[in-house]
């Protein structure tokens, strides 16, 4: 168990706080797990050197299923979503109207290489709707089904069938909305690989929610050190110390025997970090609440905390209320962990969820292109279907540029935004720092960090692999 929060002589854990809470959460988030690993470092050139990126896109982005879209990004027969990973580009292709059909290796959405088959050039450059996929360079043309219907001066190709030249396709399967891809036709099927994910995101209900916001930014870091810096809570007094008096010290990490692609921690939110603070009462730690949500510049008072009531019970029946008025549906008998916590998941190799909420918001991370020293950082932010029988307008992804702020992008809630804009000036910092020194180890603490333990360990599994089997 985690020990963390001395009080009374003793240590306060996550599973002490659910406890208490008003309404309970699932059984699933009274299980604590932690797998141990025999590592406690790792190599910096994991992060550092080109050698281990292009090892990478031979044994990991090229076996993993990964999200490429979601289902809405490609509503309609014709819909094409060009998907790129590393130097590798894929297109994603509606090539129904049917509804896709949940971890079934839908055949209503397929995915290509972004390769024509007779010189190689891209075949789609952006996001487009079509009727059939058609070469810009020569006119070669495939059906969406992927079958070569047209060969320009067919005569001068003596050496070519249709039938043998369709684009080459890799795996789609869906899952709650979400499209993943993977190249390797030998892989596990996306709901193995999944594992205990579905089950306990299921009150997430992502098949009923769209993407209402996007940002996508280029940082200057290892895609593996940006997610990281999002795994453990260890900095945050140190990054985020201005939360001091609501964001506890109080954490679970769980990483379970046998799972490999899942881990998860549980952030307990409305109490204090009590380790090296001085005691407040509840009321102080609504007014500190209250004071970071404005960002210093609040135009109300905070609430007035009832008599018996404690911070973290009327910030979660606020959290279940709000979200009842905005959304229509009744949230008053979801949990206090569900309404206020930072509960999140890490799906291997680089997509964050969470739980519950508080953070309607889906993180992915990649190389930029060939660039290992570049992490394309996605985030998604996501809401119920709009009643009405009207399409959601497409979404404009938020291109930022450097120096631009999450605080202004208009993505995240202004004080979210404060918070990730705190994060990335550590990340903006990472990879010079790595590189600055000598040949080193990087050293990973036995339980804040156990879920980065836990993500190398599943590195291993596949980089340890060899090519073509076991």
């Amino acid at each position: 168990m985690n020990k963390l929060a001395p009080k009374n002589g003793k240590y306060t854990s996550y599973q002490d706080v659910i406890a208490t809470d008003k309404i309970a959460p699932p059984e699933d988030m009274h299980m604590h797990s932690s797998a141990q690993y025999d590592f406690h470092s790792i190599s910096k050139a994991r992060y550092t050197e080109v050698e281990y990126h292009d090892l990478e896109m031979k044994k990991v982005w090229s076996r993993v299923w990964q999200m490429a879209c979601r289902v809405e990004d490609i509503p309609e027969e014709g819909d094409t979503y060009v998907y790129e990973i590393g130097h590798l580009s894929l297109i994603v292709v509606r090539v129904s109207d049917d509804e896709p059909q949940s971890l079934s290796e839908t055949k209503v959405i397929k995915a290509y290489y972004n390769s024509c088959r007779h010189r190689g050039r891209k075949l789609v450059e952006h996001n487009t709707s079509v009727q059939c996929i058609r070469c810009p360079y020569h006119g070669f043309t495939w059906s969406l089904e992927g079958e070569l219907t047209e060969i320009p001066y067919e005569w001068d190709f003596s050496k070519i069938e249709k039938k043998s030249m369709p684009l080459l396709e890799v795996r789609v399967d869906v899952w709650d909305g979400f499209v993943f891809i993977n190249m390797d036709p030998d892989a596990e099927s996306l709901k193995s690989y999944l594992e205990i994910l579905p089950e306990q995101l299921a009150n997430n209900f992502y098949g009923e929610q769209v993407v209402v916001k996007h940002s996508q930014q280029v940082l200057p870091a290892n895609w593996k050190t940006v997610m990281e810096s999002f795994m453990e809570g260890l900095h945050a007094q140190e990054t985020h110390g201005h939360t001091w008096a609501h964001l506890s010290d109080i954490l679970q990490y769980d990483t379970f025997p046998g799972v490999r692609h899942i881990s998860r921690s549980f952030h307990a939110v409305g109490l204090q970090v009590s380790e090296g603070r001085e005691k407040l009462t509840e009321q102080e730690i609504m007014d500190h609440f209250h004071y970071n949500v404005h960002l210093g510049n609040p135009d109300t008072p905070p609430p007035q905390l009832g008599q018996g009531v404690t911070a973290r019970q009327y910030m979660a029946d606020i959290m279940r209320a709000q979200h009842t008025l905005k959304t229509g549906k009744d949230h008053m008998h979801l949990s206090d962990a569900e309404a206020l916590d930072v509960l999140q998941y890490t799906l291997f190799p680089n997509i964050i969820l969470f739980r519950g909420i508080t953070l309607p918001i889906i993180l992915r991370f990649r190389p930029n292109k060939n660039d290992h020293s570049q992490c394309i950082f996605d985030i998604f932010f996501l809401e119920d279907k709009p009643k009405s029988e009207v399409e959601s307008p497409a979404v404009e992804t938020v291109h930022m540029a450097a120096g631009d702020t999450y605080e202004e992008a208009g993505v995240l809630e202004d004080w979210l935004g404060h918070v990730y804009d705190q994060d990335m000036v550590n990340i903006e910092n990472m990879h010079g720092g790595l590189l600055s020194g000598p040949d080193q180890e990087v050293y990973l603490s036995d339980y804040h960090e156990s879920r980065i333990k836990h993500f190398h360990h599943a590195l291993n599994l596949y980089m340890n692999k060899e090519l073509g089997g076991e």
